[in-house]
């Protein structure tokens, strides 16, 4: 062989052992990618929150069985509670803790927002206070509002007044500590009797508590000279009292004070408030001795407060 034949041949080799050495093109298998595209839609598509339950009707709802203090649900203050009377006489308990003295307001909301429930609602405390409204001033529903002297725990029963029941019997409560409702002058002293009543003078407040059924205020202002029209008034129910009261007008002539009354006023005529609104004229009399007590048959404690106001008009 040639020299020239030996050199093409070794040029021939070089160049296939050249191409031997290339790296075959990689098969690109498409269907694990996919496989992984569809595992992670799939770890993706269980992150997303599925559960559809509505959310709950309030921040604490009842929790059956509650129908005694012992079973009462947890709420706190300042929160709604909630529950539905769903058997004749079903009797709700919820229990509340007060971390300190202050205002209380107990808020049942039932007819205001649509509901067939007329809630008849009680309060009792650890310490023994105890107090129940049926109706607010302006509402079927009941609202309390009530000085405590200091923290408790405070157990709210709620039922409905006419033994009503169904799913359309709903009703929310909140307590929660409030400002004192009203600002007053000066609290009652002394006019425990109608012969050593409390002297006060027209446009001032007087502030007070009927603890008793047989608590009787008394309270004396002087006539107004002239032809005047004055206006006597209690407020309290319509402010969250518990309170429901009468007033009794005695006129003072030549010292003395008559032995009967001669107006009287257990509610206000132009509301569907408890307070009782009493209007008259000067007639000549000195001085009028006005009472102030429970109504007959009605409850009365420390928390039974009032504000008494005497104002010309």
């Amino acid at each position: 062989m040639t020299r020239l034949s030996l050199g093409l041949l070794g040029a021939m080799l070089a160049c296939q052992s050249c191409q031997g050495c290339k790296p075959e093109p990689s098969t690109v298998d498409t269907s694990e990618t996919e496989d992984t595209q569809d595992s992670e839609g799939d770890s993706q598509d269980s992150l997303v929150d599925t559960d559809t339950a509505p959310p709950p009707p309030c921040e604490f709802p009842e929790e059956e069985p509650n129908n005694n203090p012992d079973q009462a649900t947890l709420a706190e203050l300042e929160g709604w509670a909630c529950g539905v009377f769903d058997v004749a006489y079903d009797f709700d308990h919820f229990e509340v803790e007060v971390p300190y003295a202050g205002w209380l307001k107990v808020d049942v909301d039932a007819a205001d927002r649509g509901s067939a429930a007329a809630p008849f609602l009680f309060v009792d405390s650890e310490s023994g206070l105890g107090f129940g409204a049926d109706a607010g001033a302006g509402s079927s529903d009941p609202l309390l509002v009530v000085p405590i002297p200091s923290a408790d725990t405070f157990t709210i029963l709620l039922t409905d007044g006419y033994n009503g029941s169904g799913e359309d019997f709903e009703y929310q409560v909140k307590t929660s500590l409030t400002k004192a409702p009203l600002s007053w002058d000066f609290g009652m002293v002394d006019g425990t009797s109608k012969e050593a009543p409390m002297s006060m003078d027209w446009g001032e407040r007087v502030y007070g508590v009927i603890d008793d059924s047989q608590t009787v205020h008394w309270i004396e202002l002087p006539v107004p000279e002239g032809k005047a029209e004055v206006q006597f008034q209690v407020l309290a129910h319509r402010y969250g009292s518990p309170l429901n009261s009468t007033l009794r007008l005695f006129p003072r002539t030549d010292g003395v004070v008559s032995a009967g009354y001669t107006a009287y006023s257990s509610s206000d005529p132009g509301s569907s408030s408890w307070d009782p609104v009493l209007k008259t004229s000067a007639e000549g009399e000195e001085s009028w001795v006005i009472s102030l007590k429970v109504s007959n048959g009605k409850s009365a404690s420390e928390l039974h407060w009032f504000v008494f106001e005497a104002i010309e008009l």
